[in-house]
């Protein structure tokens, strides 16, 4: 379970003796504007926007002075936050965009503040209110095929397999780390590179796995677990059917060319 957790939300009608908020953040906020306009980082933002200020990075928010904005905000924090946001783009380009579940909004802002009037302290309870509202941004996308946004998104996953492919991870790990139904993760990957995520993952390690295999004298026991298998035949086995020979008759073949 992600180390993220929703700390505080709230409704505000923003006024005109409303300060400008001008700062480097001491905690990420999301912000959904439900009527009016104001400026994020310069850009003008209005009614069925939202945007993420986002914890240690310096921001500039503040409502137009003609029709200023009304929006619902909610403040994330946890030890993972900032690979979390990192997934979701909200550092770069994404950092703000459209949304259309303003009901579910209302929603998980009435059931954290159940939760507070009560002074419960349930972080599973508040781990899931952080991961709630962060599935109606992968919802949305599934529905209104963001282009920009999923070709971002499959770069951070390819990124993400890049790192740590020497893992013992699986195609369910990588969907559920980036909150994606497994059908709709290999939906936009392949659309995006041609391949499917299982294949691509193979890929990285078997190429891995050949280069450990031509420029060291590691034992095959050794590459296998250093490339994401426990298990020597498995990885024997997925070797041979993606080079056509097994890792033994790779090395001396190869041993032989040099």
């Amino acid at each position: 379970m992600k180390k993220v957790y929703l700390i505080n939300a709230e409704y505000e009608e923003c006024t005109y003796d409303k300060p400008k908020i001008d700062l480097v953040m001491p905690r990420t906020a999301l912000h959904y504007i439900t009527d009016g306009y104001g400026y994020f980082n310069g850009i003008k933002l209005g009614k069925g926007d939202f945007f993420c200020a986002v914890e240690n990075q310096k921001v500039c928010y503040y409502p137009d002075r003609k029709i200023m904005w009304k929006y619902y905000y909610f403040d994330l924090s946890g030890d993972d936050i900032g690979e979390i946001i990192d997934k979701y783009g909200f550092l770069n380009d994404n950092a703000y965009g459209k949304f259309n579940f303003l009901e579910e909004i209302k929603e998980l802002k009435k059931l954290f503040k159940i939760y507070d009037r009560k002074n419960i302290q349930n972080e599973a309870f508040l781990n899931n209110l952080a991961l709630t509202l962060l599935s109606l941004h992968n919802d949305y996308l599934n529905k209104c095929a963001n282009l920009t946004f999923t070709s971002m998104r499959v770069k951070k996953i390819k990124e993400y397999m890049e790192r740590n492919f020497n893992k013992k991870i699986t195609v369910e790990d990588i969907s559920k780390s980036f909150f994606l139904s497994r059908a709709y993760f290999r939906n936009i990957f392949f659309k995006s590179e041609g391949i499917s995520p299982k294949k691509y993952l193979q890929k990285l390690r078997m190429e891995k796995a050949a280069e450990l295999l031509e420029n060291t004298d590691y034992k095959v026991s050794e590459i296998s677990v250093s490339v994401g298998y426990d298990d020597q035949l498995a990885f024997s086995k997925a070797f041979k059917g993606y080079f056509g020979v097994s890792p033994v008759s790779y090395r001396t073949k190869n041993n032989l060319i040099r």
